[in-house]
Protein backbone atom coordinates (compact mmCIF):
# COMPACT_ATOMS: atom_id res chain seq x y z
CA UNK A 1 0.00 0.00 0.00
CA UNK A 2 1.39 3.58 -0.75
CA UNK A 3 2.45 5.63 1.91
CA UNK A 4 -0.05 8.80 1.86
CA UNK A 5 1.25 12.04 0.81
CA UNK A 6 1.56 14.70 3.76
CA UNK A 7 -0.26 18.12 2.06
CA UNK A 8 1.68 21.71 2.90
CA UNK A 9 0.59 24.79 2.02
CA UNK A 10 1.61 28.27 2.08
CA UNK A 11 0.55 29.99 4.99
CA UNK A 12 1.20 26.85 7.03
CA UNK A 13 2.19 27.75 10.86
CA UNK A 14 5.05 25.85 12.38
CA UNK A 15 5.96 28.16 15.66
CA UNK A 16 7.53 31.02 14.69
CA UNK A 17 7.66 29.85 10.56
CA UNK A 18 4.88 30.49 8.33
CA UNK A 19 5.22 28.07 4.85
CA UNK A 20 6.26 30.27 1.57
CA UNK A 21 6.72 26.72 -0.49
CA UNK A 22 8.24 23.19 -0.59
CA UNK A 23 11.37 23.65 -2.99
CA UNK A 24 13.24 20.97 -4.47
CA UNK A 25 14.18 17.78 -2.44
CA UNK A 26 17.53 17.03 -0.99
CA UNK A 27 19.06 13.96 -1.19
CA UNK A 28 20.86 12.38 2.17
CA UNK A 29 22.15 8.72 2.37
CA UNK A 30 20.24 7.37 -0.59
CA UNK A 31 16.49 8.93 0.97
CA UNK A 32 14.99 11.75 -0.73
CA UNK A 33 14.17 14.66 2.14
CA UNK A 34 11.18 17.25 1.40
CA UNK A 35 12.22 20.83 1.60
CA UNK A 36 10.14 23.84 2.74
CA UNK A 37 10.98 27.13 2.43
CA UNK A 38 9.61 29.20 5.76
CA UNK A 39 9.78 33.14 6.35
CA UNK A 40 10.15 33.94 10.56
CA UNK A 41 8.33 36.08 12.20
CA UNK A 42 12.01 37.96 12.41
CA UNK A 43 11.78 38.68 9.17
CA UNK A 44 14.25 35.98 8.07
CA UNK A 45 13.90 33.10 5.88
CA UNK A 46 14.66 29.73 6.01
CA UNK A 47 14.94 26.09 4.68
CA UNK A 48 14.22 23.36 6.27
CA UNK A 49 13.35 19.45 6.31
CA UNK A 50 9.60 18.87 6.57
CA UNK A 51 9.76 16.07 9.13
CA UNK A 52 11.99 19.21 11.38
CA UNK A 53 8.94 21.13 10.73
CA UNK A 54 6.32 18.57 12.00
CA UNK A 55 8.61 17.13 15.13
CA UNK A 56 8.74 20.84 16.42
CA UNK A 57 12.64 20.45 16.18
CA UNK A 58 12.58 23.31 13.86
CA UNK A 59 10.04 26.09 15.09
CA UNK A 60 12.27 29.32 14.09
CA UNK A 61 15.09 30.52 12.42
CA UNK A 62 17.45 29.95 15.37
CA UNK A 63 16.51 33.55 16.92
CA UNK A 64 14.37 32.23 19.47
CA UNK A 65 17.26 30.77 21.36
CA UNK A 66 19.18 33.86 20.60
CA UNK A 67 16.53 35.90 22.15
CA UNK A 68 15.51 33.63 25.15
CA UNK A 69 19.43 33.30 26.16
CA UNK A 70 19.44 37.21 25.88
CA UNK A 71 16.45 37.28 28.05
CA UNK A 72 17.70 35.10 30.94
CA UNK A 73 21.13 37.54 30.60
CA UNK A 74 19.02 40.55 31.19
CA UNK A 75 18.94 42.27 34.71
CA UNK A 76 17.73 45.34 34.51
CA UNK A 77 16.94 46.61 30.64
CA UNK A 78 19.48 49.49 31.32
CA UNK A 79 22.24 48.66 29.39
CA UNK A 80 23.35 51.49 26.97
CA UNK A 81 21.46 54.18 28.53
CA UNK A 82 23.56 57.10 30.38
CA UNK A 83 22.60 56.20 33.89
CA UNK A 84 24.32 52.82 33.20
CA UNK A 85 27.51 54.38 31.84
CA UNK A 86 28.10 55.89 34.71
CA UNK A 87 27.17 53.35 37.17
CA UNK A 88 30.01 51.13 34.63
CA UNK A 89 32.45 54.21 34.99
CA UNK A 90 32.11 54.20 38.72
CA UNK A 91 32.49 50.49 39.20
CA UNK A 92 35.74 51.17 36.75
CA UNK A 93 37.31 53.74 38.86
CA UNK A 94 36.90 50.94 41.88
CA UNK A 95 38.01 47.55 40.62
CA UNK A 96 40.12 48.78 37.93
CA UNK A 97 43.45 49.36 39.51
CA UNK A 98 45.54 50.50 36.06
CA UNK A 99 42.63 53.42 36.05
CA UNK A 100 44.39 56.42 37.43
CA UNK A 101 41.44 57.26 39.28
CA UNK A 102 41.32 53.84 41.05
CA UNK A 103 39.68 54.43 44.16
CA UNK A 104 39.24 58.27 44.25
CA UNK A 105 35.48 58.19 43.16
CA UNK A 106 33.98 60.36 46.18
CA UNK A 107 33.53 63.38 43.70
CA UNK A 108 32.22 61.21 40.79
CA UNK A 109 29.47 59.25 43.64
CA UNK A 110 28.32 63.19 44.34
CA UNK A 111 28.20 63.53 40.48
CA UNK A 112 25.82 60.59 39.90
CA UNK A 113 23.39 61.59 42.51
CA UNK A 114 23.59 65.28 40.78
CA UNK A 115 22.92 63.49 36.96
CA UNK A 116 20.45 61.11 38.74
CA UNK A 117 18.20 64.17 39.89
CA UNK A 118 18.23 66.03 37.25
CA UNK A 119 19.90 69.12 38.50
CA UNK A 120 23.38 68.63 36.73
CA UNK A 121 22.98 71.79 34.86
CA UNK A 122 22.78 74.09 38.20
CA UNK A 123 25.10 71.99 40.14
CA UNK A 124 28.35 70.95 37.75
CA UNK A 125 29.83 67.62 38.04
CA UNK A 126 33.28 66.60 38.59
CA UNK A 127 35.59 63.95 39.57
CA UNK A 128 38.20 66.39 41.20
CA UNK A 129 37.23 67.85 44.51
CA UNK A 130 39.22 70.94 44.06
CA UNK A 131 38.06 71.22 40.41
CA UNK A 132 34.31 70.89 42.13
CA UNK A 133 34.35 73.63 44.56
CA UNK A 134 35.73 76.03 41.78
CA UNK A 135 32.41 74.89 39.84
CA UNK A 136 30.52 75.94 42.79
CA UNK A 137 32.26 79.30 43.03
CA UNK A 138 31.44 80.06 39.51
CA UNK A 139 28.10 78.98 39.96
CA UNK A 140 27.25 81.29 42.89
CA UNK A 141 26.38 78.10 44.92
CA UNK A 142 29.99 78.10 47.30
CA UNK A 143 29.78 78.86 50.72
CA UNK A 144 33.12 79.64 52.31
CA UNK A 145 32.58 79.26 56.07
CA UNK A 146 32.91 76.53 58.08
CA UNK A 147 30.34 77.54 60.25
CA UNK A 148 27.69 76.79 57.82
CA UNK A 149 24.76 75.59 58.82
CA UNK A 150 24.20 72.64 56.13
CA UNK A 151 20.37 71.70 54.44
CA UNK A 152 19.61 68.29 53.40
CA UNK A 153 21.49 68.05 49.69
CA UNK A 154 24.28 70.32 50.23
CA UNK A 155 27.74 69.06 50.02
CA UNK A 156 30.51 69.19 51.92
CA UNK A 157 34.23 69.30 50.86
CA UNK A 158 37.14 68.17 53.31
CA UNK A 159 40.27 69.36 53.86
CA UNK A 160 42.61 66.93 55.56
CA UNK A 161 44.98 68.96 56.68
CA UNK A 162 42.60 71.52 58.52
CA UNK A 163 44.31 71.99 61.78
CA UNK A 164 40.55 73.15 63.25
CA UNK A 165 41.76 77.04 64.10
CA UNK A 166 40.10 79.43 61.88
CA UNK A 167 38.16 79.26 58.60
CA UNK A 168 39.78 76.37 56.77
CA UNK A 169 40.74 77.75 53.28
CA UNK A 170 43.04 74.54 51.94
CA UNK A 171 42.74 72.39 49.01
CA UNK A 172 39.90 69.85 49.06
CA UNK A 173 40.57 66.32 49.70
CA UNK A 174 37.28 64.74 49.82
CA UNK A 175 33.28 65.46 49.92
CA UNK A 176 29.98 63.78 50.61
CA UNK A 177 26.18 65.13 50.17
CA UNK A 178 24.45 66.02 53.78
CA UNK A 179 21.64 63.42 53.65
CA UNK A 180 20.66 64.28 57.19
CA UNK A 181 21.08 68.02 58.72
CA UNK A 182 20.58 69.55 62.29
CA UNK A 183 21.37 72.58 63.69
CA UNK A 184 24.08 71.45 65.60
CA UNK A 185 24.91 68.42 63.15
CA UNK A 186 24.47 66.90 60.32
CA UNK A 187 24.83 63.28 58.07
CA UNK A 188 27.06 62.81 55.23
CA UNK A 189 26.75 59.93 53.15
CA UNK A 190 29.74 59.27 50.85
CA UNK A 191 31.97 57.43 48.29
CA UNK A 192 35.04 55.78 48.80
CA UNK A 193 35.13 56.08 52.52
CA UNK A 194 38.10 54.30 54.06
CA UNK A 195 38.86 50.57 52.46
CA UNK A 196 36.86 51.96 49.38
CA UNK A 197 33.29 51.85 50.39
CA UNK A 198 30.20 53.79 49.94
CA UNK A 199 28.76 54.90 53.81
CA UNK A 200 27.86 57.80 56.24
CA UNK A 201 30.03 60.12 58.61
CA UNK A 202 28.47 62.75 61.16
CA UNK A 203 29.96 66.11 61.90
CA UNK A 204 29.93 69.29 63.95
CA UNK A 205 28.48 72.29 62.85
CA UNK A 206 32.26 74.28 62.39
CA UNK A 207 33.73 71.16 63.05
CA UNK A 208 37.11 70.52 62.03
CA UNK A 209 38.32 69.06 58.51
CA UNK A 210 35.28 71.31 56.68
CA UNK A 211 36.26 72.94 53.72
CA UNK A 212 33.26 74.60 52.66
CA UNK A 213 29.84 73.67 51.01
CA UNK A 214 28.17 73.44 47.89
CA UNK A 215 24.60 74.84 48.54
CA UNK A 216 22.25 74.05 45.27
CA UNK A 217 19.52 76.51 45.09
CA UNK A 218 16.49 74.06 44.96
CA UNK A 219 13.67 76.13 45.30
CA UNK A 220 15.16 77.94 42.22
CA UNK A 221 15.75 74.73 40.76
CA UNK A 222 12.55 73.50 40.95
CA UNK A 223 11.26 76.59 40.00
CA UNK A 224 13.13 76.42 36.48
CA UNK A 225 12.18 72.75 36.33
CA UNK A 226 8.85 74.12 36.53
CA UNK A 227 8.17 72.06 39.45
CA UNK A 228 5.61 73.37 42.07
CA UNK A 229 5.08 77.00 43.17
CA UNK A 230 7.40 77.39 46.71
CA UNK A 231 6.28 79.58 49.25
CA UNK A 232 8.53 82.85 49.87
CA UNK A 233 8.43 85.37 51.99
CA UNK A 234 6.52 87.97 49.69
CA UNK A 235 3.65 85.49 48.94
CA UNK A 236 0.18 85.88 50.42
CA UNK A 237 -1.19 84.46 53.19
CA UNK A 238 -4.17 82.19 52.12
CA UNK A 239 -5.46 80.65 55.23
CA UNK A 240 -8.73 81.84 57.05
CA UNK A 241 -6.67 83.50 60.39
CA UNK A 242 -5.70 86.50 60.75
CA UNK A 243 -1.82 87.33 61.00
CA UNK A 244 -2.34 88.03 65.07
CA UNK A 245 -3.56 84.43 65.53
CA UNK A 246 -0.81 82.77 63.83
CA UNK A 247 1.72 85.27 65.40
CA UNK A 248 -0.15 84.26 68.69
CA UNK A 249 0.37 80.66 68.07
CA UNK A 250 4.18 81.02 66.98
CA UNK A 251 4.92 82.45 70.01
CA UNK A 252 3.33 79.67 72.18
CA UNK A 253 5.39 77.18 70.39
CA UNK A 254 2.81 75.31 67.94
CA UNK A 255 5.20 76.47 64.82
CA UNK A 256 8.86 75.41 65.84
CA UNK A 257 11.41 77.62 65.70
CA UNK A 258 14.17 78.22 63.53
CA UNK A 259 14.26 76.76 59.88
CA UNK A 260 11.63 74.35 60.82
CA UNK A 261 9.45 77.27 61.86
CA UNK A 262 9.89 78.98 58.82
CA UNK A 263 9.28 75.59 56.65
CA UNK A 264 6.05 74.94 58.31
CA UNK A 265 4.12 78.16 58.06
CA UNK A 266 5.49 78.52 54.33
CA UNK A 267 4.34 74.83 53.86
CA UNK A 268 1.23 75.99 55.36
CA UNK A 269 0.56 79.02 52.74
CA UNK A 270 2.15 81.46 55.39
CA UNK A 271 4.23 84.34 54.73
CA UNK A 272 7.03 84.21 56.96
CA UNK A 273 8.41 87.46 57.16
CA UNK A 274 4.75 88.68 57.82
CA UNK A 275 4.11 86.80 60.21
CA UNK A 276 7.42 86.92 62.05
CA UNK A 277 7.08 90.89 62.10
CA UNK A 278 3.61 90.42 63.75
CA UNK A 279 5.74 88.25 66.60
CA UNK A 280 8.33 90.52 67.02
CA UNK A 281 5.52 93.58 67.18
CA UNK A 282 3.45 91.53 69.66
CA UNK A 283 6.70 90.98 71.58
CA UNK A 284 7.95 94.85 71.36
CA UNK A 285 10.12 94.82 68.97
CA UNK A 286 8.63 96.22 65.91
CA UNK A 287 10.43 97.15 62.38
CA UNK A 288 11.66 99.91 64.38
CA UNK A 289 12.70 98.46 67.15
CA UNK A 290 16.51 98.52 68.69
CA UNK A 291 18.38 96.19 70.73
CA UNK A 292 17.48 96.72 74.52
CA UNK A 293 20.66 97.04 77.02
CA UNK A 294 22.72 94.09 77.08
CA UNK A 295 22.42 91.61 79.96
CA UNK A 296 25.51 89.60 80.54
CA UNK A 297 23.58 86.51 81.42
CA UNK A 298 22.16 84.93 78.66
CA UNK A 299 18.34 84.53 77.73
CA UNK A 300 16.77 81.45 79.31
CA UNK A 301 15.11 81.20 75.84
CA UNK A 302 18.57 81.38 74.40
CA UNK A 303 19.73 78.05 72.29
CA UNK A 304 22.41 77.46 68.90
CA UNK A 305 21.99 79.99 66.45
CA UNK A 306 19.68 79.24 63.58
CA UNK A 307 20.39 79.58 59.72
CA UNK A 308 20.61 82.62 58.06
CA UNK A 309 18.86 82.57 55.34
CA UNK A 310 20.54 84.89 52.33
CA UNK A 311 24.10 85.76 51.61
CA UNK A 312 25.74 88.72 49.65
CA UNK A 313 29.39 88.28 49.08
CA UNK A 314 30.35 92.26 49.80
CA UNK A 315 28.85 92.18 53.45
CA UNK A 316 31.77 89.46 54.07
CA UNK A 317 34.83 91.43 56.84
CA UNK A 318 35.06 92.48 60.14
CA UNK A 319 32.83 94.38 61.73
CA UNK A 320 33.20 96.77 64.96
CA UNK A 321 30.41 97.02 67.60
CA UNK A 322 29.22 100.66 67.88
CA UNK A 323 26.52 101.59 70.36
CA UNK A 324 27.70 102.97 73.75
CA UNK A 325 25.52 100.08 75.78
CA UNK A 326 27.18 97.14 73.46
CA UNK A 327 24.91 94.53 71.49
CA UNK A 328 23.41 91.31 72.01
CA UNK A 329 24.15 88.25 70.00
CA UNK A 330 21.33 86.29 69.30
CA UNK A 331 20.10 83.01 68.43
CA UNK A 332 18.16 84.20 65.53
CA UNK A 333 17.46 87.61 63.67
CA UNK A 334 15.01 89.44 65.68
CA UNK A 335 14.45 90.90 69.43
CA UNK A 336 12.30 88.25 70.04
CA UNK A 337 14.93 85.32 70.03
CA UNK A 338 17.07 84.46 72.71
CA UNK A 339 20.16 86.35 73.88
CA UNK A 340 23.54 84.06 73.54
CA UNK A 341 26.01 86.61 74.40
CA UNK A 342 26.54 89.87 75.40
CA UNK A 343 29.59 92.37 73.93
CA UNK A 344 30.37 95.54 74.13
CA UNK A 345 31.48 98.56 72.35
CA UNK A 346 34.47 98.26 70.10
CA UNK A 347 34.28 94.51 69.85
CA UNK A 348 35.15 92.71 66.53
CA UNK A 349 33.03 90.31 65.22
CA UNK A 350 33.57 88.50 61.66
CA UNK A 351 30.41 88.10 58.89
CA UNK A 352 30.99 85.61 56.25
CA UNK A 353 28.15 87.67 53.70
CA UNK A 354 25.13 85.83 55.69
CA UNK A 355 22.48 87.24 57.14
CA UNK A 356 18.56 87.77 57.21
CA UNK A 357 16.52 90.30 57.06
CA UNK A 358 13.28 91.43 59.71
CA UNK A 359 11.07 93.99 59.55
CA UNK A 360 13.63 95.81 56.75
CA UNK A 361 16.32 95.37 58.78
CA UNK A 362 19.63 93.27 58.18
CA UNK A 363 20.62 91.27 61.25
CA UNK A 364 24.13 89.81 60.29
CA UNK A 365 25.04 86.01 61.35
CA UNK A 366 28.37 86.84 62.59
CA UNK A 367 31.58 84.88 64.92
CA UNK A 368 32.65 86.15 68.04
CA UNK A 369 35.83 83.51 68.86
CA UNK A 370 33.57 80.26 69.38
CA UNK A 371 29.89 81.75 69.32
CA UNK A 372 28.12 82.57 66.51
CA UNK A 373 24.64 84.26 66.14
CA UNK A 374 23.21 87.27 64.46
CA UNK A 375 23.59 90.93 65.93
CA UNK A 376 21.68 93.67 64.19
CA UNK A 377 22.96 95.76 61.29
CA UNK A 378 22.50 98.55 62.79
CA UNK A 379 24.96 98.12 65.78
CA UNK A 380 28.06 97.11 63.62
CA UNK A 381 30.02 99.22 61.55
CA UNK A 382 32.32 97.54 58.65
CA UNK A 383 36.31 98.21 59.36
Amino acid sequence: MARRKISVKPGDKYGALTVIKETEPVTLNGHKKRMILCLCECGAQVSTRLEYLRSGHTSSCGCRPRVALASSRRTHGKTGTRLHGIWAGMLARCRNESRKSYKDYCAATVSAAFIAAGIAQYTGTECGVEKFARIAQDKGIWVENDAHVPKLGDAVVYDWQDNGVGDCTGAGDHIGIVTKAGATSFTVTEGNMTGGKTGTRTLQVNGRYIRGFITPNYADIARALGGASIPTDTAPDTSGKSIEEIAKEVIAGKWGTGTDRRNRLQAAGYAYTTVQAKVNEILGGGAGATEAKPTTTPSASAAKAVAAEKFDRSLTGTYIVTPNIGANVRSGPSTAHGIIKAVSKGTKVSNYGYYSIRGGVKWYYVRIGSTVGFISSTCLKKV
